[in-house]
């Protein structure tokens, strides 16, 4: 299991992009999780989440974890997923 982490507030690189196309194509379990998002307000965080996953590839069906080691956000979903072993 993989986790690709996103900061949510960057665009991705090329390098983050290249490294995705791996994941996929390597077909590696794989949670991605965009970080730092008790920077943004909600209202940033959806469009931003939006702006992103367009830009992956087969990113409409990404169901990316939103996190937050200030606020705690995300932990129990990402806690989950990896006992369950689901992407």
């Amino acid at each position: 299991m993989l986790l690709f982490l996103l900061d949510i507030r960057r665009t991705p690189s090329t390098e983050d992009l290249v490294m995705y196309d791996w994941i996929l194509k390597t077909a590696t379990p794989c949670i991605v999780i965009f970080t730092k998002v008790d920077k943004l307000s909600p209202v940033q965080c959806n469009k931003k989440v939006k702006a992103i996953v367009s830009l992956l590839p087969r990113g409409e069906k990404l169901d990316p974890i939103l996190y937050s080691v200030t606020q705690k956000s995300g932990r129990n979903t990402l806690k989950k997923r990896l006992q369950n072993g689901t992407a």
